[in-house]
């Protein structure tokens, strides 16, 4: 069926749980292959940039909260068990699949083409599709939730803050805030430019939208800081940071040649925020950020050697920075010497764009977890 998520997990001795509890992220950012339209876009200082369109699970949920699952499933009523809601059950094994490292134990259904993102916490998952919409589903009792819709375009990045309830969706140029604690509602909608409208601006989009605004860029990916108080989008040729507290855009990474695909951030010892970025300039860079950092923010550190394509994947592991390119190559990073420690050529026959722990079959629709 077109639209399932497969939810994987490592082979032990041990009876699996009843319900998955995994990692999360990404994939395609483009629209449709009929929205291929080409139209020019200027960065903040007006000179032109290519329009080329193309992901850290939050901590576990406080418990000293009630469960916001809980409060949306009571809200929705009965119609949680409506025939259009999706499900999730559980996958059965085979003789095949027995040996592998990693199995398929569950699959969620009811996205109605490919699922291109995804995010994770112990209740909750959230799958964003090709379909413009994005899917919250209940782990404990494997049925969807609700869905986000009123998307332009397809939905190429979600991020769930445990600290504030909120859900973040990318579509195009656009992020959109929800705030799921009683009910599906957009509170905010951001801009890759810096803009902030406190209403739901793509709600009147009832047909795909290809096109982009003049002065705006496509948004490939987004990263929360661990305390949920930042968001970093990257657009273009760099990273904007956006204060949450306050929703006001406070600057920008910048430092690269070529669109920035995919990047992660994690915090360091020291309270700063260490953000790592990957760019279609083949180039991987290091940014550190401190507390109330404003404007322009150039790089601390750019990889060495680069990877021969467009970087699509980077993940912090421990000390360890891993990076996956378009050359359909891996490299693992030493995040303190800045060094590279390995490095596999041909780690796959094609490349795996903005993956995290996620294997898929994207035109089928099922990503395997």
């Amino acid at each position: 069926m077109c639209g399932a998520l497969k939810l994987k997990t490592k082979q032990t001795s041990r009876v699996p749980e009843p319900s998955p509890s995994f990692r999360r992220k990404t994939y395609d950012r483009g629209g449709e292959k009929a929205g291929k339209t080409k139209e020019q876009k200027f960065s903040d200082s007006g000179t032109s940039e290519a329009s080329l369109s193309p992901p850290s699970s939050p901590t576990s949920r406080s418990r000293n909260e009630k469960n916001v699952f809980s409060r949306l499933t009571v809200s929705q009523g009965s119609s949680s068990c409506q025939q259009d809601k999706g499900i999730i059950n559980p996958f059965p094994t085979s003789k095949s699949n027995k040996t592998s490292l990693v199995q398929c134990m569950h699959i969620a259904e009811g996205h109605n083409k490919a699922v291109l993102c995804v995010d994770a916490t112990d209740d909750l998952l959230f799958t964003g599709s090709k379909d413009r919409t994005c899917k919250v589903w209940n782990l404990v009792t494997g049925q969807e939730i609700m869905s986000l819709g009123g998307h332009p375009n397809n939905v190429v990045s979600v991020k769930y803050c445990n600290y504030t309830s909120l859900v973040f969706t990318v579509s195009t140029s656009y992020i959109k805030v929800w705030d799921i604690r009683d009910s599906a509602k957009c509170i905010k909608t951001l801009t890759s430019s810096g803009q902030v409208m406190a209403w739901d601006s793509c709600a009147g989009s009832q047909s795909r939208t290809v096109t982009i605004p003049p002065g705006e860029n496509q948004i490939n990916q987004i990263a929360l800081k661990p305390t949920g108080t930042f968001l970093y989008a990257a657009a273009g040729n760099a990273v904007r940071m956006w204060d949450l507290k306050r929703f006001q855009s406070t600057g920008k990474l910048t430092g690269h040649l070529g669109p920035v695909m995919c990047l992660t951030v994690d915090q360091v010892a020291s309270g700063q925020d260490l953000i790592i970025t990957g760019s279609k300039d083949h180039y991987i860079k290091m940014f550190d950020i401190s507390e109330g950092a404003l404007g322009a923010i150039s790089p601390t550190h750019c990889f060495e050697p680069p990877h021969y394509d467009g970087i699509e994947a980077v993940v912090i592991s421990g000390d360890n920075l891993f990076s996956g390119s378009r050359d359909n190559g891996l490299k693992k990073w030493d995040l303190s010497r800045k060094d590279l420690l390995y490095q596999v050529p041909n780690a796959h026959k094609d490349w795996r764009p903005n993956g995290e722990d996620l294997e898929s079959s994207w035109l089928t629709g099922r990503a395997d977890i």
